[in-house]
């Protein structure tokens, strides 16, 4: 991977980390392995129940990436995969039965 892949990764996990804080969801929301370090982190640390695994490329290998957010996932957290392209809004990408779960937890609260 190039150096400026690697920026664009890093940059990438620093902006979906912004966004979480800035969402009130999580305040203390950070790069995992600027923070954290270590070939599981997670790429973005949260104390939220899910394991992310940021992409930021311009054709993602989504099942790819989900494999790796599961392989890297602990236990106790649920994966997702969040990805933007250039000039384009972040998307999520998580299991259909998660979802569900998700919308049923926000229904009384619409």
């Amino acid at each position: 991977m190039s150096r400026l892949s690697r920026q664009k990764g890093a940059r990438g996990e620093r902006e979906v980390a912004k966004l979480l804080r800035d969402s009130g969801l999580d305040p203390k929301a950070v790069r995992g392995r600027q923070h954290h370090g270590g070939p599981n982190s997670p790429d973005v640390y949260t104390e939220l129940p899910y394991h992310f695994e940021v992409k930021r490329t311009a054709v993602p290998s989504l099942y790819a990436a989900f494999k790796q957010a599961c392989d890297d996932c602990p236990n106790d957290k649920a994966p997702i995969v969040v990805h933007r392209h250039d000039k384009e809004e972040w998307m999520a990408f998580l299991r259909f039965d998660m979802l569900l779960d998700l919308m049923k937890s926000m229904a009384g609260k619409l």
